[in-house]
């Protein structure tokens, strides 16, 4: 039931949202006439709503998208979601009262085992849980780590040097001018080192 009333309100939402512009600002009156909304625009004014439901519901079928069919619908699912919280109200109280009876005719036995598996047994899993958690959380973190240096600053450096001497080597392929030559061997000796 909370999720059908749930649902209408939501549709009455919609409604309000898919009035436009001029319609919602045909809802504004400076006379001081009651408004079909309320000042905000985001919510109706029931008894206005109803009055005027009752009114157009008199003329006859309209539109499906038209602002009078729209004020239909929402007459109707306002209604509705009366109807759902009043049952509501209803059944919570009808519940709180069966609730109660139970609870007063529970021994003090099953009284202390409710109590247990209400608040002991969940605390007692979440405990047993921190373990877990601390060595999961530090296993993820480890492994990071790993991963972060699973290249060593030897194997980098090793690397570099590889690089450049292949660097060197194709150097040393390349023609140009004489300023040119002299600045690849100055390159070179920086490789080199």
């Amino acid at each position: 039931m909370e999720c059908e009333l749930s649902s209408t309100v939501s549709g009455v939402d919609e409604i309000i949202e898919s009035l436009s512009e001029e319609e919602k600002s045909d809802n504004k009156s400076s006379e001081g006439q009651v408004l079909l909304l309320n000042e905000e625009g985001d919510a109706f004014v029931p008894a206005v709503l109803s009055k005027k439901a009752k009114e157009l519901s008199k003329l006859g079928p309209f539109e499906e998208d038209s602002f009078e069919s729209k004020i239909l619908n929402a007459y109707e699912l306002m209604e509705k979601a009366k109807g759902l919280r009043s049952s509501l109200k209803s059944k919570g109280n009808d519940l709180t009262k069966a609730t109660m009876e139970v609870f007063e005719k529970l021994s003090n036995d099953d009284a202390l085992l409710l109590l247990e598996m209400k608040w002991v047994d969940p605390l007692v899993e979440k405990i047993e849980a921190i373990p877990d958690s601390i060595l999961s959380s530090f296993v993820s973190r480890i492994s990071a780590l790993s991963k972060k240096y699973e290249s060593t600053f030897a194997d980098i450096s090793n690397e570099i040097e590889e690089t450049e001497s292949k660097l060197s080597a194709m150097l040393d392929d390349l023609v140009g001018s004489e300023y040119d030559m002299k600045g690849l061997e100055e390159f070179k000796k920086l490789l080199r080192g």
